[in-house]
């Protein structure tokens, strides 16, 4: 990738909408004489890079909360009507955050009732308020304190008492259950208000979601006449000071922090490829339906698509795959019928079989002609495809003890299934000694073997097991058979497919009791985050037309 600039490197959609956005910044604070500055991240990856680091998908400002408040009136107000918007806590449903967003609208339309979700698709950079936090250490602390008493209040949660069967479960629910019946005190207004309750210039300042790990406190000199520098193609401000800065913020963190942090492709190329990868997985999905439907093979949405298909008739907007769930004896009709069915030009089902290098005790149902993998893994023979991922719900011994090492046992199998994979994409090198040791049995040893013991109980159990989740209890809703057995259509992506009916229950299970709400911002993310994705022209967006 090179761009007609001498010595700049391409950028990716992100980074070149980033800059468009700082410019509509820098204007309206020209024109209104505000002053803001790159801070954080953007800070350092102007101090090292003079442009954007390889993983920094956007930029990050800050603005003294007064001047904050100025410049999102004065945006809003400028831009009203165009592609261009605010992002904040008080024009946003569920955007409880003390930063705002600073967006452009994406080609993306997801259609009538589902607006809202459509904003998590944009474009955007981040503009936060600095708060003036106290002339003394100690008031400093006390300020931050209440800021992280809020954000527990805030993302609070009843755990489910089903899950109370470890001592360190209960003490976590304990302490959520504390600050969950504090909420009602804490709301997102209270805390703004105690937030700003320093009108005056302080020595110390307060940025949200500033590094936790540092409670030392940021000083104001280093955000008072900030200082013009170039970043990419043009000049911005900056804190001043920015070595000093960056060394006192990152510490010796900072190599960590600039080599070792991943590249997540989604946030680079922007919510519009989210979008498309979400479409294919529709399209496979239909096609697992359809092979269903045809053969009497019973299946449910799982986890993340079933609270999706509840929540917004479609994907939740920031998720990257499909689960179906299935009882073990549909998984097995499914398996034997589907190569037939199937249109193998078009599509691929990866088993241990089918699949060389497979690290899965599961199946995946993939897309030919695309790519949508982790690093690496292109020296492995498996298929790279977009995926949606079909999972079977496995019969249980009815004694607890026999049922808790089916359950072991199937685990540390399934580890080794997956060991010759993920040895080399694992960095902590106590681990990937154990996985390359686990890996030389091979990974169809350890198949077989995971399918010995996950297969041990042959007649149909009321108590199943999950062997893919991390709270396999018994008595829960996801190893329930009637939860595989009594099923009802949910609309998803503008079509219809089978969901357990009871899933008022078995949502509240798997998110808990405020599964309805979305999760907190910082966990509003992609999971895989793959570093490979190539979908060619599959649902691709017309060339975009300027409507600004």
């Amino acid at each position: 990738m090179e761009q007609s600039m001498e010595n700049v490197k391409k950028l990716w959609p992100s980074q070149e909408v980033a800059l468009e956005l700082l410019d509509l910044v820098e204007e309206v604070c020209k024109e209104n004489n505000l002053t803001y500055m790159l801070i954080e991240d953007s800070a350092l990856a102007a101090y090292v890079e003079k442009g954007f680091l390889k993983w920094t998908p956007r930029v990050t400002i800050g603005l003294f909360y007064e001047e904050y408040v100025r410049f999102l009136s004065l945006f809003e107000e400028k831009y009203k009507g165009t592609k261009y918007y605010t992002m904040t806590g008080e024009n946003t449903p569920q955007f409880e955050e003390l930063y705002a967003r600073i967006c452009k609208r994406s080609r993306v339309i997801l259609g009538e009732g589902r607006e809202q979700d459509e904003k998590y698709y944009d474009f955007y950079i981040i503009v936060k308020p600095i708060f003036y936090a106290g002339d003394t250490i100690k008031e400093y602390k006390k300020f931050r304190r209440c800021f992280i008493s809020y954000t527990r209040c805030l993302y609070s949660d009843k755990i489910n008492k089903k899950l109370l069967q470890r001592g360190r479960v209960k003490i976590k629910y304990l302490v959520r259950t504390y600050y969950y019946f504090r909420r009602n005190k804490y709301t997102f207004k209270h805390v703004f208000n105690t937030l700003t309750r320093n009108n005056e210039k302080t020595k110390y300042v307060f940025i949200p979601d500033y590094d936790k790990s540092n409670p030392k406190g940021m000083e104001i000199k280093y955000f008072e006449n900030p200082e013009r520098q170039k970043f990419c193609d043009r000049e911005v401000y900056v804190v001043k000071d920015i070595e000093s800065y960056v060394g006192y913020r990152y510490g010796k963190k900072i190599d960590e922090v600039i080599n070792h942090t991943p590249m997540i492709k989604f946030e680079l190329i922007g919510g519009e490829i989210l979008r498309r990868i979400q479409l294919i997985e529709t399209e496979l999905l239909c096609e697992f339906d359809r092979i269903c439907r045809k053969n009497g093979i019973k299946y449910i949405l799982g986890a993340g698509t079933a609270l999706g298909a509840y929540r917004h008739k479609g994907f939740v907007p920031w998720d990257d795959d499909v689960d179906v769930f299935m009882l073990y004896e549909e998984y097995e009709k499914f398996l034997k019928i589907a190569d037939e069915e199937l249109d193998n030009e078009k599509y691929f089902l990866k088993t241990q079989e089918s699949d060389k290098d497979c690290n899965l005790t599961y199946t995946q149902l993939k897309r030919n002609d695309t790519k949508y993998s982790k690093a690496n893994r292109e020296r492995f023979s498996t298929h790279p495809g977009v995926l949606i991922d079909i999972l079977p719900i496995f019969n249980a011994p009815k004694n607890p003890i026999k049922r808790m090492w089916q359950n072991r046992i199937c685990k540390f199998y399934k580890t080794m299934t997956w060991s010759h994979i993920g040895a080399y994409s694992e960095r902590n090198k106590i681990k990937k000694w154990y996985y390359l040791k686990l890996a030389k049995k091979g990974n169809k040893y350890a198949f077989n073997k995971f399918m010995k013991y996950a297969t041990c109980v042959k007649e149909p159990s009321e108590g199943l097991t999950f062997i893919d989740i991390w709270a396999n209890f018994t008595n829960n809703p996801v190893n329930w058979r009637k939860t595989y057995e009594n099923l009802q259509e949910v609309e998803f992506e503008g079509k219809m497919f089978y969901a357990t009916k009871d899933l008022d229950s078995y949502l509240e299970y798997a998110y808990g009791y405020r599964y309805k709400e979305f999760l907190p911002i910082f966990l509003r993310t992609s999971k895989h985050a793959p570093a490979v994705i190539e979908i060619g022209d599959l649902y691709k967006y017309a060339e975009e037309e300027d409507n600004g």
